[in-house]
Order: structure tokens, then sequence, then C-alpha cells
């Protein structure tokens, strides 16, 4: 079926919302304010033709923006881009009953990511590796994808040569991480049969700066550490451990998270894993980091004890859905930092708000489990100072947040 209609929003994924006779059409690649013509497939267009376009429309900067469901709103105008952002984290919070003052977005722009996670998919010895089509199976052979750091995107035809000679027949996921100077690869393919490393295979990895190949859980090939920066502090990068994906993101936050502390000396750094704030935070005074993946509290801790100019750090293996920190744990710091999943840390909040704690810093990527916290929080009579979107993931339509909360 095909229609003609007018753009009357944003959805929460960056989806143009039509109003219509038998509810809303959600078509991706659409602006408020412009008529389009789509096809229907359920609840959900494709854009066939624009009709009238927004004036906040602009050219997106890469060529398969529009097939590919990697990024929403490239066609978006900057400011107004950002300021959708920002009105994501002020609805959230206005739908808990809190009014607060949503700092400007801190924008870290394209050529940014050093993490992607690719899809790959083989068939004879021909490979595609990209991302799959917005509400699609289907791939998107990238050629070039300017949100990742440049060493990142250089290496795509090395990356497809590796899939090549590597993988069996059928998909894969093929996470790629740029650390210190180096790649870092791990590929989970659908089928179990392991490929044998080869002096060929190895020097097509080193040629393409690739120091470790991680096969599911177990390393493939390793020449060399996998190893990050976090706040001064080198770490070892478990494979597929959790880290954030825009070093510049991370220091923006890094940096927000520490005055939020305030003059803290005794702080709980909660959902830590491998050290993303930790480390800023021992700068300050004695930490006490909890994490529930016993791998990445290992590798802060061993961080911790290479590194000068620290605090002390205090590794606790915890998990905090299950067994959050209680009241009188809490009383023993000054401050309090929490990152959790996007689930949220209601659990963890609700502890929080029946402590003594003076500082609390919550840090997110969902407005709406961040909110329902936050107004844990305020029920327990804490004060949201500041709240600060950052943009790390450019062009999606996913946000973070650091905010800061002092007691009444």
């Amino acid at each position: 079926m095909r229609l003609e209609a007018d753009i009357a929003r944003l959805g929460a994924q960056g989806d143009g919302i039509a109003e219509t006779a038998a509810g809303p059409i959600y078509i991706p690649f659409t602006l408020p304010g412009e008529r389009v013509s789509a096809t229907l497939a359920g609840s959900r267009g494709v854009l066939q033709e624009l009709l009238l376009a927004s004036p906040d429309r602009i050219a997106p900067i890469c060529v398969h923006f529009g097939a590919c469901g990697g990024c929403a709103l490239q066609h978006l105008e900057w400011s107004r881009y950002l300021e959708w952002k920002r009105r994501r984290i002020v609805d959230a919070l206005s739908a808990e009953r809190i009014v607060a003052e949503v700092e400007p977005v801190r924008a870290v722009g394209p050529h940014s990511r050093r993490r992607v996670a690719f899809t790959a998919m083989k068939a004879q010895q021909d490979v595609v590796l990209g991302f799959h089509r917005a509400f699609s199976h289907a791939l998107v052979d990238v050629r070039e994808c300017p949100i990742l750091v440049p060493r990142l995107e250089a290496a795509l035809p090395a990356l497809r040569e590796l899939c090549a000679a590597l993988l069996p027949p059928g998909e894969a996921r093929v996470l790629v991480t740029a650390c210190d100077a180096v790649l870092d690869v791990l590929i989970e393919p659908e089928g179990r049969q392991r490929p044998a490393l080869s002096p060929a295979l190895a020097a097509m990895a080193q040629k393409a700066g690739i120091v470790r190949i991680v096969w599911r859980s177990d390393i493939f090939l390793s020449t060399a550490p996998a190893q990050i920066t976090l706040s001064g502090v080198v770490v070892d990068l478990p494979p597929g451990a959790f880290l954030q994906a825009v070093p510049k993101a991370e220091e923006i936050m890094a940096r927000l998270v520490c005055e939020g502390a305030g003059k803290a000396r005794r702080i709980a750094d909660l959902f830590s894993g491998l050290g993303t704030f930790t480390f800023a935070l021992g700068r300050l005074g004695a930490v006490t980091s909890a994490e529930a993946d016993p791998a990445l509290l290992a590798a802060m801790a061993l961080a911790a004890r290479r590194a000068s100019g620290l605090k002390p750090i205090t590794a606790l293996r915890r998990d905090l859905m299950r067994e959050p920190l209680s009241p009188v744990e809490l009383n023993a710091f000054d401050a309090v930092v929490f990152d959790p999943p996007r689930a949220g840390a209601f659990a963890q909040a609700q502890a929080l708000a029946k402590s003594k704690v003076g500082h609390v810093v919550a840090v997110s990527c969902n407005p709406a489990t961040f909110a329902r916290d936050a107004r844990a929080l305020a029920d327990g009579g804490y004060a949201l100072k500041r709240v600060v979107a950052v943009d790390q993931f450019v062009f999606s339509p996913h946000i973070e947040l650091v905010a800061s909360f002092t007691r009444k």
C-alpha cells in the first residue's frame, strides 16, 4: 500500500511520524514538516519520494545514508539535531515530574568512534561487510563510514579481506576496536568451524595493524597487548569488554563526573567496568570500584597497581543489579557515582535515597530509566543540580548524560 502523508514529529528512534486515521506511521529518514510518499508495511513506512522538504533538511555526509540502518539523523541540520537530543532528556524528566535545566549537548562530531560492530556475510569467497538496512536483515556493504576514527575506516578493505580468508559460509558479528595505536578484532560466526592460523593470515593481520583476533571466546591470534588509555592509565582490554565508544565523549563524561563528586575523599564508583571513571576519580580521593564482571574488575585492578599518582583503589566484585549496596554500606562514602546499563539501577537508586551520601553522580545512556532513577533520588531528599547531555553516538537516536545530585 502506498500513501502520501505529512510528518508531524520525530519519534524516539529518529523516525518521522505521520499521524493517520489508522494510527501513527513511522517513516525513517524523514523530518517534521515534510510531505512524503511512502509504501507501508504494518505501522512502518518506506520513503519513496520526498514531496515537500523541511528547511532543516541537509545533505548527509555518507553515501550509504538512507540505505544503511546504522545512522538515523544525518539529514537533520546540526543545531536542530542536537536540540532534539537534549529535548529527549527534558521530556523524560518531565514524565517523572522533574523540572531541571538540561545544558546544551556536548557534541563530539563525526570521525570519533573507536569501536564498531559490523555484520559480515560470506557466500562462496565473496564477503559483504557492513550494517543491516533499516528494519531489514539485508546487509549494506559499507565502503566508507565517516562516524569512525580515520584509522578504523581506513581498515575496511583489510577487514573485508581478512573476513574472506577466515570466515565459514554464513553470517558473523565482527567487533573491531581501535586501541592505542593498534586494532583488536572479535569474531562471532554462525558456524562452529574454526580456521587454522597460517603465516598468510598472520601477515594479513599485521598489515592491517591488528594485534589480536578473538574467535568467539578463544584467542586466535595475539602478537602484542591490546590496550586502551583511560584518564591517563593504560588498561589491558579483555576480549569483548564493554568500552565507551568515543574517547572524546569519555573524557567529557569523566570530567563531569569529577566535577559532580566535588571535594569528596571517599568515593564509590558503581558499575565501574574497566575503570572508565575510577581512574579520574582516583586522582581526587580513595575509590571503591564495584563491578560484576570479574574480567573487567581484574583488568581495572591490575591497571591501578601499575599506575602512579592515584589514591587507593579498592576492587569490589558485586552484582549490583541483584545486590545493590545498602544504605549502611553507602554511608561510608562522601560521593557515589553510578553508571548502569540501559535498564538503569532503580534498586540502587532506592538504596541511595535512604543513605546519607552527600553527592551522587548518575551516568546514563537511557533518558527514560535515568528519569525513573532520578525520581527515586528526588523522593529520598536529593536535589538535581546539573544535567549535561553528551552526544557520544553521533547521528543515532541515542544520547548519554551525566547528572549531579546533592542531598538537601
